[in-house]
């Protein structure tokens, strides 16, 4: 799962300088190839399994807890910020013009602010 995570941002890395460049052409990035039907068959016949045995473990985790690491108590310090006041009207409008997904956007911006902070300090 992780490989293919990190081929996609890759990937959609790829597609945002192409944008950016004005050079998009959707044949220069790396095609995937389709599922095999037997891996169709295969993957619809385990996704009730999987579905049931995720919400079995979910059901046994007290609320006070998180899910994602490792059943630890929740302590109500935050380890990250959030911002309700972001134009996303604007940026979706923005990204179609440009041909990327609003994850390319968002990717740029946060690569463009980590180097211009790593360009000052």
């Amino acid at each position: 799962m992780k490989a293919n995570h990190v081929l996609g941002d890759g990937m959609s890395l790829s597609a945002l300088g192409m944008a950016i460049s004005d050079e998009y052409d959707a044949d220069a990035l790396p095609g995937m190839r389709g599922d095999t039907f037997m891996f169709k068959v295969i993957r619809n016949l385990m996704a009730p399994l999987l579905i049931l045995r995720c919400g079995w473990k979910l059901s046994g985790v007290p609320h006070a807890n998180t899910v994602l690491q490792n059943n630890i108590p929740l302590t109500g310090r935050k380890k990250i910020a959030f911002v309700n006041n972001l134009d996303l009207v604007g940026m979706k409008k923005f990204c179609k013009s440009r041909k990327c997904t609003i994850n390319d956007y968002a990717t740029s911006l946060i690569l463009t602010t980590f180097y211009e902070y790593t360009q000052k300090h």
